[in-house]
């Protein structure tokens, strides 16, 4: 069932952890040992997940209600 999942999630992403380490380059940020820990520094656009994946898109976002998500301007 676990590796179905992260299958799922890699396709939903379409990225893999791979993938991530390609944005390490520049990245600032304060490691904390944790397991799997990789910096990266990209850029984006916050979205609403639900709105961007399904096209049910609530006013203002949910109003704070609806989970959000990141679009990187790497992928699109």
């Amino acid at each position: 069932m676990k590796r179905i999942l992260i299958a799922a999630a890699v396709l939903a992403t379409g990225t893999t952890v791979a993938h991530a380490s390609d944005f390490s380059k520049g990245s600032t940020a304060k490691k904390m040992n944790l397991f799997g820990e990789a910096q990266a520094m990209f850029s984006g656009k916050v979205v609403d997940i639900t709105c961007e994946l399904s096209g049910n898109c609530a006013d203002n976002c949910g109003n704070g209600n609806r989970n959000l998500g990141i679009v990187r301007e790497a992928d699109g």
